[in-house]
């Protein structure tokens, strides 16, 4: 990455070794002898580092905090196009048909899959939420239960 494009205040993704973590760039120095050296605070230990090869910043991190939803959420979101750009509202989406409906044999009647607890769960909600609210709700509703190999 080019050393002009690293900005104070942003997150990037670098190399350490052979591993990667993200960073936040706290400061950005010229030295003495033309070299530019990042003053770099590591997300995860919270340790600080300095960084003077800037090839070693691989890209920039989106801030994840101005997402209201996670990763999870998002991923299930968008399976059920039920998601902000999907072009339907979510009181217009359809649940999805089961393996059952499809005549392909599925669940027992009155078992529900993750995804499907999670879009009546979004659905009777009509707000953002989190994967763990999302599951929390599904389980406390009964309408769905952790009881396979990986909950």
């Amino acid at each position: 990455m080019n050393a002009s494009k690293i900005e104070k205040g942003k997150q990037y993704e670098i190399t350490i070794g052979k591993n990667k973590t993200t960073v936040k760039v706290l400061s950005v120095d010229t030295r003495v002898n033309g070299q530019t050296a990042f003053d770099c605070m590591n997300t995860k230990t919270n340790k600080r580092l300095t960084v003077t090869d800037p090839k070693r910043f691989l890209r920039e991190i989106k801030d994840e905090k101005s997402n209201p939803i996670g990763k999870a959420a998002k991923k299930i979101i968008d399976a059920l196009g039920i998601g902000p750009g999907s072009g339907k509202p979510k009181e217009e989406a359809t649940v999805p048909e089961t393996k059952k409906e499809r005549g392909k044999g599925g669940k027992p009647a009155g078992k529900m899959s993750g995804l499907d607890a999670a879009h009546e769960i979004l659905k009777e909600q009509n707000r953002e939420m989190n994967v763990k609210e999302i599951t929390e709700l599904a389980i406390s509703s009964g309408k769905w239960s952790p009881n396979g190999k990986t909950p």
